[in-house]
């Protein structure tokens, strides 16, 4: 966030013509345009995988033919887009780091209360019954069930979907995870 951004191998800072998102890989062979040490395919998909997110947040919100729409289209391009670099953290690291899961529970609850989206009882208990739920889980599997991060992703759920829907989307996980 802070700084330039350069090849995790050799330390090179990049030029611009190195962070055109998609492209700048393509032309690059996927490969360091200094050191020629592969860049992970990770990257570019991620970057596709993002663009595609912005452009199903437009359709369901496009601002530009309804102006009063942008901001709906901005916290859920930034939920969206959160979820997203959530995934891929776990992927990577099966880890979920909670600093970022918070601050969009937060950004969730408040938008949906003073958006009239939900009540704010509805986004308390979702957050409390996903969060207990989930945590109640760790404990007694004592984290061999699931991670430490996984309550706090169900309270980010409760705060976007508040009660009773998180409910829905509890049940709908592990419907859909046990069969996997």
């Amino acid at each position: 966030i802070l700084g330039r951004s350069v090849c995790p191998h050799c330390q090179e800072q990049l030029k611009p013509r190195h962070l055109v998102p998609i492209l700048s890989w393509i032309c690059l062979g996927g490969r360091c345009a200094f050191c020629r040490v592969p860049i992970h395919v990770q990257y570019p998909l991620v970057e596709l995988a993002s663009a595609a997110l912005f452009v199903l947040a437009y359709l369901r919100h496009p601002f530009f033919i309804h102006l009063q729409s942008w901001p709906i289209f901005l916290i859920e391009s930034l939920f969206l887009l959160t979820l997203l670099a959530l995934v891929v953290f776990d992927l990577r690291w099966k880890l979920l780091p909670i600093e970022p899961i918070v601050a969009m529970t937060v950004i969730m609850a408040v938008w949906n209360i003073f958006s009239k989206t939900l009540s704010w009882k509805s986004v308390m208990v979702g957050i409390l019954v996903a969060g207990f739920f989930l945590g109640i889980q760790v404990w007694l599997s004592q984290g061999r069930a699931m991670g430490g991060g996984d309550p706090w992703l169900g309270m980010l759920m409760g705060a976007a979907l508040g009660w009773p829907r998180v409910g829905v989307a509890l049940y709908l996980t592990y419907v859909v995870g046990g069969g996997i």
